[in-house]
């Protein structure tokens, strides 16, 4: 209640999506009548017309205006309210989890329902929900061609098939124990039930076909919402050649980071590094949490430098504008779109890391989850057993990751390719 009552109070503070996002940027405007002069004098010699046009796109660049990019001049564009709560929230329950941290390694022996899993519970589902708004929008949005919605739909079903696929031999490759914490739930289920006066489940009887077939289908749901914002990082990853050699080298890690995590789930590295008996499976488990911690922090110290390239896209683009011979309301529409679209563009950026950090939050949150030692559980203690959520969210992890690097490097491919 009192974590509450705080950030109820700073919900709405913008203090921070200014420090992270906006603060040090700028954007673009277009003077009036710039176009018109830059198109005018067209000769009928065409060796004077060609010089007429490139000094007009010269003067039409050095014409745009640019402006600070900050929290009030944004108040009107779109999600930029969502844009400061899910910020504010989830760096809140960061916060919450740290200090339950403290707590449960002073207090070891407390039964107490850890509280940053209700925080953290809270900000994955705010995270999905304004990740898939978006998309759904961008889908109805008349500006969308329809290859590119049916891209997004084939997305969908291909996502949908390698989850399936990846849940029914997962067991062979990850260390995730599908197969186990599926057997754990029917066996608790089970023994709840039966205490409770009904009869008895065989976990044999039932096929976990449809549980697959749920798990693919929510991940290929949250999948397909991420599938455009990543494409977008990945071409701002490749547009921003003109950073210092430290930035270039530190996006490169950021990128590369999902794979390297990933590799750390699977069966013959963790059975390689877990053979020395000087590296236990729980300090494993403990270095995927802090990779994953690391390469968030990594995507949010990047996150200007990405954005500063979307911003600066004008520059680069006003010239096709004007040998497209727009007319000035139609140009200075298009420049302005840039600068409405930052806050967008900041959501699709952060979003999927802020996904993949509460999931990883969560796995390590619900393996310290205490229900008590009773002889009567309650179908909360059947639900949130370490057993049964620990592959949930191991799952979550290593396709969010996956999803990120494998959909960057298609980015990459199609904007060299075409």
């Amino acid at each position: 209640m009192i974590a509450a009552a705080i950030f109820n109070k700073t919900a709405h503070c913008r203090s921070l999506s200014d420090f992270l996002f906006f603060k040090g940027l700028n954007y673009f405007l277009l003077e009036p009548s710039v176009l018109s002069k830059s198109n005018a004098c067209e000769g009928d010699n065409k060796r004077k017309r060609k010089r007429e046009n490139v000094s007009g796109q010269n003067e039409t660049e050095h014409r745009l205006i640019q402006l600070p990019l900050n929290c009030d001049a944004l108040q009107r564009v779109p999600f930029f309210d969502l844009l400061i709560l899910v910020t504010n929230y989830t760096f809140f329950s960061i916060l919450v989890y740290i200090i339950s941290d403290v707590y449960c390694l002073l207090f070891p022996e407390s039964k107490e329902i850890n509280t940053s899993t209700i925080w953290i519970s809270g900000a994955f589902i705010l995270q999905i929900h304004i990740l898939t708004k978006i998309s759904v929008q961008k889908v109805a949005s008349r500006e969308l061609f329809v290859d590119e919605r049916n891209t997004l739909l084939c997305a969908s079903a291909i996502f949908f098939l390698i989850a399936f696929t990846f849940c029914a031999f997962s067991d062979k490759i990850v260390d995730l124990d599908f197969g186990r914490g599926y057997e754990q739930f029917f066996a608790s289920l089970s023994h709840y039930l039966l205490s409770s006066g009904f009869g008895h489940i065989d976990s044999n009887a039932h096929s976990p076909i449809m549980f697959m077939v749920s798990i693919s289908l929510l991940y290929s749901v949250v999948a397909s919402a991420m599938f455009f914002p990543v494409l977008q990082y990945s071409s701002l990853y490749m547009d921003s050649d003109k950073c210092g050699a430290a930035i270039r080298f530190l996006l490169h890690v950021t990128f590369l980071a999902p794979l390297g995590i990933v590799l750390l789930y699977l069966r013959p590295m963790v059975e390689h590094l877990t053979e020395n008996e000087y590296f236990m499976y729980a300090q494993l488990r403990m270095v995927r949490f802090v990779a994953v911690f690391f390469w968030a922090i990594l995507r949010l110290s990047t996150t200007k430098v990405i954005l500063r390239t979307f911003l600066n896209q004008p520059k680069d683009k006003i010239s096709e504008y004007a040998r497209d011979r727009l007319n000035e309301e139609n140009c200075q529409r298009k420049v302005a779109h840039f600068a409405s679209y930052a806050c967008v563009t900041s959501l699709q950026y952060v979003l999927p890391v802020f996904i993949t950090l509460s999931a990883t939050l969560l796995l390590r949150s619900l393996d310290r989850f205490a229900h008590g030692e009773t002889e009567h559980q309650t179908i909360l203690n059947v639900i949130l057993s370490h057993e049964v959520q620990e592959p949930l969210w191991k799952f979550a992890s290593i396709m969010l990751l996956s999803t990120q690097f494998l959909v960057g490097v298609v980015g990459i491919v199609g904007k060299r390719t075409f």
